[in-house]
This record gives structure tokens, sequence and C-alpha cells, in this order.
């Protein structure tokens, strides 16, 4: 079993591979396109498929011609096969892509790893835009699965987390959820949203729950941040379904406006 540990050195970040059981080192990743504050490592994920796999988010990196902080996703394999980075469908400058990656499962039943990548700051003629998030699968010349927010906002920052949360609607495919945290910023606090890994379909749209499961506004109120961070989990409640853990961190408990608390949410996501 290995983690991941991140190394700010020379202002290049470096992805470390650590066995978990002794401490070594296993592999140091250097990105392919680095460059002074490129930020390569700031996002990380792993999968097993055959031979280990692990992405990388460098959401700064702009190589050769691409537009300035556009970003760039590297997948690193641990056999033979070294691919080359994702790039953004939809480069725009100060886009960001790779600030969020994930392993998304096996979409597409080939028995390869796929993998989503979010670009929560996509943008054109506008500051701050709704963001974006790609399903890119394994399988050769395939396209990737662009995911767009159903309630698209400027500043939304659908995109900033993403994650695989395993079959949630039972055809037999893994799916997957993004987040963002700043729609609806001053009445939700955030939406999550559950997409179709295999389609791209939307399954469910998420909000703050409060403490007996129903869906509250006061959970979340103004900019609690739900879907800041957002991960899959196994079946909590033993439904046969996956579930998801939603974190929410700038949440206000009982509309006191001072501090700050991390409220973690399990959402049963069974149809």
């Amino acid at each position: 079993m290995s983690r991941t540990l991140i190394l700010l050195l020379n202002i290049i970040v470096l992805t470390l591979t650590v066995s978990a059981d002794e401490g070594v080192l296993l592999h140091t990743l250097v990105s392919s396109t680095e460059e002074a504050n490129g930020q390569f490592g700031y996002s990380v994920s792993g999968a097993m498929e055959g031979s280990p796999w692990v992405i990388v988010g460098a959401p700064k990196e702009d190589p050769g011609s691409s537009p300035d902080d556009a970003g760039l996703a590297h997948r690193f394999n641990f056999g033979p096969f070294q691919p080359s980075p994702y790039k953004s469908p939809a480069g725009t400058a100060n886009g960001h892509f790779g600030s969020s990656v994930s392993w998304a499962g096996d979409v597409d039943g080939d028995d390869k790893a796929d993998w989503i990548v979010g670009q929560p700051d996509f943008f054109i003629g506008h500051d701050y835009g709704p963001g974006l998030a790609y399903i890119f699968r394994s399988r050769p010349r395939s396209q990737p699965l662009t995911l767009v927010s159903p309630n698209m906002e400027f500043g939304g920052l659908f995109g900033y987390s993403v994650s695989g949360v395993g079959d949630v609607n039972g055809d037999g495919r893994t799916d997957v959820a993004v987040g963002a945290p700043h729609e609806a910023f001053t009445t939700l606090g955030g939406r999550v949203y559950v997409f179709s890994g295999s389609t791209g379909a939307l399954l469910h749209t998420l909000t703050g729950f409060d403490s007996r499961g129903r869906g509250d506004r006061d959970f979340v109120w103004g900019d609690g941040g739900f879907g800041r961070s957002v991960s899959g989990i196994c079946d909590v409640d033993g439904d046969g379904k996956a579930d998801i853990v939603v974190g929410a961190p700038d949440h206000t408990y009982g509309g006191t406006l001072g501090g700050l608390t991390q409220v973690i949410a399990t959402l049963r996501l069974g149809y």
C-alpha cells in the first residue's frame, strides 16, 4: 500500500509515492512539461488497473502555445507505458484545468482505469467562469466526455472537486461526482452533482442536509462551501448502492456567523 506526498522544492512541485508500511521512497514524479509556478502536484489520485497508475494535476502549466495558466493533468503508469498529459478540450487562460483530479473507476467496461479532471475557472469573456469537468476514458482514440453544471453560473466553481463514486444507478458502470461550492452562494452555499460515468447524464443534484438527513438551507447557510471536497465511499447503509462524502468547510451552524466548521455529510444515493 502506498500514499502520496507533495514536496515543494525550488518552486517546482514534485510528487512522491511512499511506502505506507516502511516509509521508503518508491518514486519521484516530475512533470514532463515542468515550469516554475506550474503547481504540478496541486491535485493527485491513484488507481490499480493491471499496474499502478497515478494522475497529477498541474493547473498553472501552460507549455508551448497554451493559454496562460490553462493547466494540464499528467498520468503516470509504473509499467512500460508512459502516456502523454491530458489537456483541456476547452483550454482558456486561467482555466486551471487539473485543479482537481480523480480516478473515475471503469466507466466504459473495458477493464481499464478512467479519470475525471476539473477545470473550475473555465470561462470565455468573463472574470470568473462557471467551470467544467471531463471524463477521460483509457480506450484508444476515445474523446473525453464534457460535464457541465445544470445550474451554470459565473463563479460557481463547478469542477473544484471531483471523484469517482462507484455504481450509483445500477448500470454496471462507475459514476462520478462534481462539486460546485460557490453555486447558489448566498442561499444553498454550494452544490454537488452526480453524473453517469458512461453517458454523462445527470443522476442527482445534492445540497446541504441537516442532522436528520433532510435538505435544509440552514445547514449550509450562505457561503458554506458545500462541495469544496467530495469523495466516493463504500456502501454505508447496506443498500447495495454507492455512497458519498461531501465537505462544507465554511458552514456556519445555527445561523452563527463567526468561525468555520468542517461539515461532512454522508448522502444515500440509491434509486
